[in-house]
């Protein structure tokens, strides 16, 4: 099982990196962040919070990413599909972990990486060229960005 949510995320971000658009990709972290701009608490977007809620039919839209100086990062109330390459269980999770600052695969572009205790290992695209940054995950199943907004600044 954990062999196949690997494969699933494997996948999940290949397909991800092909199937954006130069627009998009262009919006993506391009220089060094510095560690300090990246604290905070991540909330969801406007657009975000109603495709959680209203077209993905789950409870609510309090998830949140903290990301704090310490190098701990909390997931608080995320979509279980992130956590269970089984799928949708309209249900929310939490977890705990550590993150650093790391390029992507293309070393171009800025990510946060994440080592949760009970979460995949996903990276954490960061969108804009100066802060506040947004995170911004990628659902591939249903092939829907979701933007995370830093609420500290």
């Amino acid at each position: 099982m954990k062999r196949l949510a690997l494969i699933f995320i494997v996948c999940g971000i290949t397909n991800f990196w092909t199937s954006c658009s130069f627009s998009e990709k262009s919006q993506f972290t391009r220089n060094k962040p510095k560690d300090s701009d990246l604290f905070g608490i991540y909330k969801p977007d406007a657009k975000t919070q109603k495709l959680i809620v209203k077209q993905n039919d789950y409870p609510t839209a309090t998830n949140q990413i903290i990301l704090c100086s310490d190098g701990r990062i909390l997931f608080i109330d995320m979509l279980d599909w992130w956590k269970d390459a089984a799928g949708y269980h309209k249900q929310l999770a939490s977890g705990n972990g550590i993150w650093e600052g790391s390029l992507d695969l293309d070393g171009k572009c800025w990510q946060i990486v994440s080592y949760p205790e009970n979460f995949f290992h996903v990276p954490l695209h960061l969108v804009g060229q100066k802060p506040p940054y947004k995170i911004v995950l990628y659902d591939p199943d249903r092939e829907q960005f979701m933007f995370f907004e830093n609420t500290k600044n």
